[in-house]
């Protein structure tokens, strides 16, 4: 086993105020493929941007709302998800303290068999 540190930064890009974000390093050879660790101060937002890549953005703790292409924002909790298209300009605010995943992909996840709201 080797225990090792990830390097957090603060993310201002956007207009993102509260957001700490973590990088975990990629797999040579994966393609483009990356996952992010994002937390999130209650109040704090990630900033509206597009996506440059498929991005799943799986809720681990807390609450926020969440928001594509200047449509209402909605409600993503633990065991929920968004799913963003490349090119899409989307944006989140956390409710409360938030720890998310943001998973980007260049292939477009297979998400058969889950259950869509």
């Amino acid at each position: 086993m080797r225990l090792v540190e990830l390097t957090t930064l603060e993310l201002a890009d956007f207009g993102s105020q509260g957001v700490a974000m973590a990088a975990v390093p990629a797999t040579p050879g994966a393609g483009e493929f990356r996952v992010h660790i994002a937390g999130i101060e209650a109040g704090g937002t990630i900033g509206a941007h597009p996506a440059r890549t498929w991005q799943l953005f799986v809720v681990v703790i807390g609450s926020c709302r969440v928001a594509a292409d200047g449509g209402e924002p909605v409600v993503v909790e633990p065991g929920h998800a968004a799913l963003w298209a490349p090119g899409e300009q989307h944006q989140s605010w956390a409710d409360t303290d938030v720890v998310a995943l943001i998973i980007q992909s260049t292939e477009r996840p297979d998400l058969n068999g889950l259950a869509s709201r």
